[in-house]
């Protein structure tokens, strides 16, 4: 049976089981006897992102829940009240996202970028520039992934390079790297990792956490691996808004 064929109310406790049963895999320590409630917090307590992420519609789900059916917590699932369709197409698009979050292969282009160690640096600056990109991925010939170039690294090494009157033409692209400052660190990803896996990662600073310059996206997620795509805060604007519920 299609989703049109189904009740409204049918659909939207659907929806909620599929958010019910994710939660209750991801927490295997909790009591599985723990109400929706329960589950919601204790996953937020333990950082789980895609609760942190709809908690408060969450919460919402479960009143509209107990509004729904007579009983809640019987067996026989007796409807009382039938949502609006916009509600039941929102909870079912975050079941959707919180059962099989969506990949940070979503919002990322193919066509990433790069450039080699031993290309003049002077090239690349200027090639940075004129795209108005402010890091680019290193690579072998073989686009396994090395290291990531900065623009800030480029006026770092330029300005070293001028006072003690180098030849700027002869310089590569490896001779700059080593003027990267640890703030300029990067994180490596797969193209498998989550969107909610990105956002974590560029989560504010805290004590314990310094968000990086860019997250690199390689084949396997491995240091190594062949370069598939790249990502920086600007593109979180795109994986906010494919986590959206989508009304249709």
């Amino acid at each position: 049976m299609s989703t049109t064929d189904k009740g409204n109310a049918a659909r939207f406790i659907a929806a909620f089981k599929r958010i019910e049963k994710t939660l209750q895999q991801v927490l295997e320590d909790t009591d599985p006897d723990a109400n929706y409630k329960t589950l919601i917090g204790e996953a937020g307590k333990n950082g789980y992102r895609p609760v942190n992420t709809y908690q408060q519609r969450l919460h919402t789900f479960g009143y509209l829940r107990n509004a729904i059916l007579h009983n809640p917590d019987s067996s026989d699932e007796e409807v009382i009240a039938e949502p609006r369709t916009d509600i039941v197409e929102e909870i079912e698009d975050i079941a959707d996202n919180v059962q099989s979050p969506p990949t940070v292969d979503s919002i990322y282009v193919d066509s990433v970028y790069s450039v080699y160690g031993n290309q003049p640096v002077t090239k690349i600056a200027l090639e940075m520039k004129e795209r108005d990109f402010s890091q680019a991925p290193v690579t072998n010939y073989d686009r396994e992934f090395q290291t990531l170039l900065t623009t800030n690294s480029i006026a770092r090494w330029f300005a070293e390079a001028a006072h003690h009157d180098a030849d700027l033409g002869e310089a590569t692209v490896k001779d700059v790297l080593s003027h990267r400052e640890q703030e300029e660190h990067y994180a490596v990803l797969s193209p498998e990792d989550t969107l909610f896996d990105l956002l974590d990662l560029f989560d504010a600073d805290t004590d314990d956490h310094i968000p990086p310059y860019a997250a690199v996206v390689t084949q396997g997620g491995t240091d190594t691996g062949t370069l598939q795509g790249i990502l920086t805060p600007f593109d979180l604007p795109a994986a906010y808004e494919r986590l959206a519920p989508s009304h249709r």
